[in-house]
């Protein structure tokens, strides 16, 4: 259903007095102005400015497609600022009212640089990070901005305490709060990394409205989104826990099984016809991988997600999963069709709901089901 918001509460009524409002259009050459349609700046110049504006400040973006500038190349955030997308490319004037969402003519993020149409090697392997270190005060509101295309080959150390910030997804969290409302996330790889190359959230409190997050790759643990601890001072014993709601928002079509390494085009048929061994590495939630703080569900769904064992739809190690009129279905562990010699030690409990240790579930109207005979281990719903 289409939603009109109002330009008073969602912007209006958040900016400070110093606050500043830009206008950006992805067809803009320019590098100056910014102050209404005509003098829209490129996206190039707001992403390289960003660190220079104000707490407060409003990005307004027309629609059309914004490429990253290089592979490496992403818009960094650590003010407390709103990006809102979707507007008229035929826009003039300035705002005074917000697009209709969905909108007909909608802003891309894309990391595609070769223009292919899909994610592939030597793509960005970023969009967006909203670094907030230090400062949980902090802000950022992203509306109406699709996600496509990114691609990250770099081999990580997800679990590694000194590297878990540099790591890439296409919109990556780092404490503080954000708000992703109304957003397309698609097509975002990372074969040989652990953790989503969609959407990661590191000690921040993340609110996701009105999204859709869906065919996303990772070698493990979370193919659409993953949570972890942000570690103060590189401290293991002194950390932030992340927390995660997701309201009306669609979760779809995610991997935890990465990419058979000499020919990344194999279809995961192939793959478990050819028993590729790198199948066994994709433990941990097909679709969410929620490893630390809590997760709360309203009226969504995360459904078709697929892993090797262990939670194919949703699994965690916390404090706990609160589902409230949502759907988890048809996930999916590929263990029993690979039926591999050197299994890991890990059992393949939970196609669609899986929770470790001695975290909460807590489900109410809600429908939880499993994607095959659920007189298995394997297939069984939760």
């Amino acid at each position: 259903m289409k939603k009109i918001i109002s330009l008073t509460a969602l912007v209006l009524a958040t900016m400070n007095l110093s606050a500043a409002t830009y206008y950006c259009d992805p067809a803009s050459t320019n590098k100056r102005g910014g102050d209404s349609w005509e003098k829209a700046l490129s996206p190039e110049i707001i992403r390289q400015t960003l660190a220079k504006m104000s707490d407060g400040d409003t990005i307004f973006i027309k629609g059309g497609t914004v490429f990253m500038a290089s592979s490496g190349s992403r818009w960094d955030i650590i003010r407390t600022m709103t990006f809102i997308g979707g507007f008229d490319p035929a826009a003039t004037g300035k705002v005074t009212a917000m697009p209709t969402y969905p909108s007909a003519t909608p802003t891309i993020f894309s990391g595609d640089l070769d223009k292919n149409g899909k994610a592939s090697k030597g793509d960005a392997v970023a969009l967006f990070r909203v670094d907030y270190s230090g400062d949980d005060a902090k802000v950022c509101t992203i509306q109406g901005i699709d996600m496509a295309y990114t691609y990250n080959d770099v081999q990580g150390a997800s679990d590694d305490i000194d590297s878990y910030l540099e790591e890439c997804s296409a919109i990556r969290l780092i404490c503080g709060t954000t708000y992703i409302k109304n957003c397309h996330i698609y097509e975002h790889v990372t074969p040989n990394n652990k953790g989503s190359q969609c959407v990661t959230n590191v000690g921040a409190k993340l609110h996701m409205m009105d999204c859709e997050v869906h065919d996303g790759i990772a070698l493990s643990r979370g193919g659409l989104l993953r949570t972890r601890n942000y570690f103060i001072g590189g401290d293991k014993e002194n950390y932030q826990l992340p927390s995660t709601v997701l309201e009306r928002c669609c979760f779809y079509n995610g991997s935890a099984l990465g990419l058979n390494a000499d020919d990344p085009s194999m279809s995961l048929d192939a793959r478990i016809a050819a028993k590729d061994p790198a199948l066994a590495n994709g433990t941990y939630g097909g679709g969410l991988q929620i490893s630390s703080g809590a997760l709360y569900m309203i009226n969504s769904s995360v459904l078709s997600n697929k892993n090797y064992s262990n939670g194919g739809g949703i699994s965690g190690n916390v404090a706990g999963f609160f589902i409230i009129s949502s759907t988890i279905g048809n996930n999916e562990g590929i263990r029993d069709d690979h039926d591999q010699a050197s299994s890991p030690k890990n059992c393949c409990y939970g196609s669609s709901l899986r929770m470790e240790a001695d975290g909460i579930i807590k489900i109410a109207n809600s429908y939880v089901t499993d994607a095959k005979d659920n007189t298995k281990k394997q297939y069984a719903p939760i």
